[in-house]
Formats: C-alpha cells, sequence, structure tokens
C-alpha cells in the first residue's frame, strides 16, 4: 500500500479531475500475457473504463520476460507478469525492487498440466505418455514453471522433450484434445471454455501474477488502475467475486 507522501501526487491528480471533469487523465498502456488478457483483465478494465472512460488504454501481449523488459525500457506504463518460481517458492519483488520495479500481486493461478482424453493418472514427469508438449516461446513464466516440474534446465537443452511452440492457448488446447502433446494451461483459461474439452487435466502448481511498473512511474490513470486492482483482491477475498 502506497503511504501518505507517495500518494500526494496521485491525490492532488484526483482533486484536480474532480473540479475539472472535461480534463484528460491521460494514456495508460498495459501489458499483459495472453492468459491474463483473456481471463482476468476485461472484467477488470470494463469497470476501469466506467469510470475512467477519458483514459486511453493501450493494451499489449507478451511473455512474462518480454514485458517485464518492455516495462524497464519505457515501452510500457505497467504489465501483469507471472512469478516463475515452482509453488511460489520465493517471493519475487525483492528481485522487482533491485530491477527498479515496483510488483503488486493481483492474481493467484493454479497450473493445471493438461493431457490427452484417457491418459493415465501422471504422479511423476516419467508417468508422461508424451514426449512433446505445446508451450509459447521461451521468456513465458509457464513454461518456466513446467522446465521446473519436468526438471530439465530448459526445453533446448535436453534432447528428451520435443517443444512445439504456439501462440494461442486455444491451439495449444486443441492440439492436447487431438492427442499430439501435453501443455500446462492457468485454470481460468479452461474455465472460459463454453463446452468443456475431452482432456485429462492435473494441478501441479499455484503460481502468483504481479502488476509491475517502474518504481518512480507516477500517474493518475496508473494509480487508479492499482486502486481497481486492491477493490478486486479484497472481492475475491470476501468471496465476492472469483
Amino acid at each position: 500500500m502506497l503511504d501518505y507522501a507517495q500518494r500526494l501526487p496521485y491525490l492532488a491528480e484526483r482533486a484536480r479531475l474532480a473540479t475539472n471533469p472535461e480534463q484528460q487523465p491521460g494514456r495508460l498502456s498495459i501489458g499483459a500475457m495472453e492468459s491474463t488478457a483473456a481471463a482476468r483483465l476485461p472484467a477488470l478494465l470494463s469497470k476501469y473504463h466506467s469510470k475512467w472512460p477519458q483514459v486511453e488504454l493501450e493494451i499489449s501481449i507478451g511473455t512474462s520476460r518480454s514485458l517485464v523488459e518492455d516495462v524497464e525500457r519505457g515501452h510500457l506504463d505497467c504489465a501483469f507478469v507471472a512469478d516463475s518460481s515452482f509453488q511460489g517458492a520465493r517471493d519475487p519483488r525483492p528481485e522487482f525492487a533491485a530491477r527498479g520495479l515496483s510488483a503488486t500481486r493481483a492474481y493467484r493461478e493454479d497450473l493445471l498440466l493438461t493431457l490427452p482424453p484417457n491418459h493415465p493418472t501422471v504422479s511423476i514427469p516419467t508417468d508422461i505418455r508424451l514426449k512433446t508438449l505445446a508451450a509459447f516461446s521461451n521468456g513465458c513464466a509457464y513454461r518456466n514453471v513446467l522446465e521446473q516440474w519436468l526438471g530439465v534446465t530448459s526445453f533446448e537443452a535436453d534432447s528428451d522433450w520435443k517443444v512445439m511452440e504456439l501462440v494461442s492457448y486455444h491451439a495449444i488446447l486443441a492440439c492436447v484434445a487431438a492427442g499430439s502433446c501435453f501443455a500446462l494451461c492457468p485454470r481460468s483459461i479452461l474455465d472460459l471454455q463454453r463446452v468443456p474439452m475431452d482432456i485429462c487435466v492435473q494441478k501441479i502448481a499455484t503460481i502468483d501474477t504481479y502488476l509491475v511498473a517502474q518504481s518512480n512511474y507516477k500517474s493518475g490513470a496508473y494509480e487508479e488502475l492499482l486502486q481497481f486492482l486492491q477493490a478486486s483482491m479484497y472481492s475475491r477475498r470476501e468471496g465476492v467475486d472469483d
């Protein structure tokens, strides 16, 4: 939570906008992983836009690594990125701080191992009967979690696994359902499916998503997004929202 001194510029801008509602509160460029953009942002940004319709929102999609780099370079104002530590083994915020970034916890995601229909239950990686997996490009935090679970340094360096790189969860899940591969998928993506898919799923990890920005970045539009995010987190804790 921001202290009073840090909130002064934000409070001053809110007061200015309250007395001059016709003034533009600015533009906000937001980065997000594909899963976050599909399953999490629509509800949040719809509420945000209802209150701040003057804010020009720009959304960019990328892997967690590329999004963090874009925030560092000033190409994005903020971004939703995943913590790639397996099972939340560490708090990544000190590492973000060391890179000059602030990080606010936004969402908690269950990551599910997705397998073709009728695949036997998997207890350990060697139980997987397939050697091909579908994943996003290198730099994807979920791909990194899968590497850790499988016990490999990287798929490129391990000849036991073949990687099929795809650009959407629709394509990934279609390939899993067709029996050609396995994958790791957030539960929130599977919850979006209108028709249940004929695939096997097993939870293997739970990790957090953070909203990151440069530590010295301040704007009314961004601070309001933080307020909406914190309100959404409170609602989920109270059981009002998912």
